[in-house]
């Protein structure tokens, strides 16, 4: 029975070294909380990693060295492993280092029973990097979604103004020929010799209104989709544009590239 029991102690100090090492020798910080959130014993890998000495750590609550935002999680943390008994419990964090800069750690308690009490075995690892990767791409998605929302404003904007300038154009310009166009036959009158001439006249007023507003319908319909594009293409397309531009204006088309070349007048 002595031997039996020796054998068991000798089990338990052989584990407990071999916890003591990994404790010691691990790469990843780790340290014990007690169920205050309290600091109870630290390993070299976090005090390289925080900065701090082992003789500021012990002791402290690690409330006290996160950002304020960050409070809330560890009272998570704190709840769900001493309170709702769960055996292990895992969160993302921001510590502020001695340097008062902050590293992103992702946190894993355990509990476990040490002379009894209980506590909470913590491994940090840190993940500064991965969040860093992960904000990037955050801002580069953003910055798209903003790109897109630009883009779409623009596009809302262009329409917008094109409505405006074809509503003009129909009001202030077919609208008022057609006015013209209806004024001119309602002085058709062929009572008498001198209405008739007259009526002729207006008629013939007429008929040219009448030219002018197919002018410019065909004007309008071309602004808004020339035929021409759907008929050659875009590269002839750009080259009638080209050819409709002002005189002081010198552009060059060849393989859908304009140059533009301001000339003096």
């Amino acid at each position: 029975m002595m031997q039996k029991k020796d054998h068991l102690d000798l089990q338990n100090k052989n584990s407990h070294l071999r916890f003591k090492t990994i404790f010691e020798q691990t790469s990843l910080g780790n340290k014990f909380i007690n169920s205050d959130l309290k600091i109870i014993k630290v390993n070299k890998a976090l005090i390289r990693l925080l900065g701090y000495s082992e003789k500021e750590l012990v002791g402290t609550r690690i409330t006290d060295i996160v950002l304020p935002e960050f409070v809330e999680n560890w009272k998570k943390l704190q709840r769900e492993l001493w309170l709702n008994k769960k055996p292990s419990f895992s969160i993302d964090t921001c510590i502020i280092k001695k340097d008062r800069s902050i590293v992103w750690c992702h946190i894993t308690s355990i509990l476990l029973t040490d002379r009894g009490e209980t506590l909470g075995y913590t491994i940090l690892e840190d993940i500064s990097e991965r969040k860093a990767l992960e904000n990037e791409l955050k801002d580069v998605a953003n910055r798209e979604l903003l790109f897109q929302r630009q883009l779409l404003e623009a596009t809302i904007n262009t329409q917008e103004k094109e409505r405006s300038r074809i509503a003009s154009d129909l009001h202030n310009g077919l609208g008022q020929l057609l006015y013209g166009i209806k004024f001119s036959l309602d002085q058709v009158k062929f009572e008498n010799s001198e209405q008739q001439m007259e009526s002729v006249l207006a008629i013939k007023r007429a008929k040219e209104l009448i030219s002018v507003c197919i002018n410019d319908t065909r004007r309008i319909s071309h602004d808004l989709m020339p035929t021409i594009l759907d008929d050659f293409g875009l590269k002839q397309a750009i080259q009638d544009i080209c050819q409709n531009i002002d005189e002081t204006i010198n552009i060059n088309c060849r393989d859908y590239i304009v140059d533009f070349q301001y000339m003096s007048k």
